[in-house]
């Protein structure tokens, strides 16, 4: 199960950097607009390190509960969206 909360965690920074990549190359942060106020305040950079960091130690608690079933759903869940932040960041590149 450690296997997963590295998946997890993994799946995290994916997400980051997928996300700051997008955002580089001109996208924006549609669906969490409390994620777009905090950009403009911190930074993209400080932001996405807070949001993931946070997140990932969200993970770590389900972990050290034992829920297991939420953890994977979650993992699986930020790794569509490290897939669609990578299809974004492959039309924004082709433009």
């Amino acid at each position: 199960m450690l296997s997963l909360l590295a998946l997890f965690i993994l799946t995290q920074a994916a997400d980051g950097w997928t996300t700051y990549s997008v955002l580089k190359y001109g996208g924006f942060e549609r669906p969490w607009t409390w994620i777009a106020w905090l950009m403009l305040r911190i930074g993209r950079y400080n932001t996405l390190l807070l949001v993931k960091g946070g997140t990932a130690a969200i993970g770590y608690y389900i972990y050290y509960i034992q829920q297991f079933e939420i953890l994977a759903a979650l993992t699986l869940a930020y790794a569509v969206q490290v897939y669609w932040n990578w299809q974004a960041l492959q039309r924004q590149k082709s433009n």
